[in-house]
């Protein structure tokens, strides 16, 4: 697991250091904004992000823009956050920090059907044909995406990630964003980043086909 730690309290750092060494977690610590802004001065990938609400510069809502693509862990109560920030990837927790907020802190995948929903109807023939297509569809599209990684054909990964995102997207499967940085980082080559990103999303497009299966069977005993 690779975490990122925002957190300007000496202590806390300390903290976080001795349960992150025990757990061999591979981890960066940042103190203040202008580390922040430095350090997504290229492209980073993190497993977790965990910050700070309040940090001596600034407040999680001055940073929150570099962490859509992350899953989220914030130090304080939720009612601290503006209105305006999108929850949907935030998980808060109160000081201090333990070895268990690494394993609640997992994203798990589901599936949001309200859009598939909509556009179905009430048509069951259309919801059938929709599942059987990207039953077949998904599962071809992630073995040509681990062809294109292990040829390191940028070119073909960028190419099947867009692909695999409008079956994902239709399905509400909550990994969109994490495909959209992926093609992204295509672009840029760089594979130290790139791949472990791929790696997740290979792994949790497994678990949103095993989902899609499921809403399928239920379609059949309706």
């Amino acid at each position: 697991m690779k975490v990122l730690y925002i957190e300007d309290d000496i202590i806390d750092q300390k903290a976080f250091k001795k349960i992150a060494d025990s757990l061999s977690i591979n981890y960066t610590i940042l103190s203040s904004k202008k580390e922040v802004d430095e350090h997504f001065l290229k492209p980073q990938f993190y497993d977790l992000v965990i910050c700070d609400f309040y940090l001596s510069d600034c407040t999680l809502n001055d940073l929150i823009y570099y962490f859509n693509s992350y899953r989220l862990l914030v130090l304080c109560a939720k009612e601290q956050l503006k209105t305006t920030i999108d929850l949907s990837n935030i998980t808060f927790v109160e000081k201090p920090i333990n070895e268990k907020i690494f394993i609640k802190s997992e994203k798990i995948i589901t599936l949001n059907l309200t859009y598939f929903n909509d556009l179905a109807g009430d048509d069951k023939e259309f919801r059938i044909e929709m599942f059987e297509v990207a039953l077949k569809a998904l599962p071809k599209s992630l073995q040509k995406l681990q062809d294109a990684i292990q040829e390191k054909d940028f070119e073909k990964i960028k190419f099947e990630v867009h692909k695999m995102k409008s079956g994902i997207r239709v399905f509400g499967v909550n990994i969109v964003s994490e495909i959209s940085y992926a093609e992204m980082i295509a672009l840029e080559k760089n594979e130290e980043i790139l791949f472990p990103i791929l790696e997740k999303i290979i792994k949790n497009t497994f678990i949103a086909i095993d989902l899609i299966k499921n809403e399928q069977q239920k379609l059949e005993h309706i």
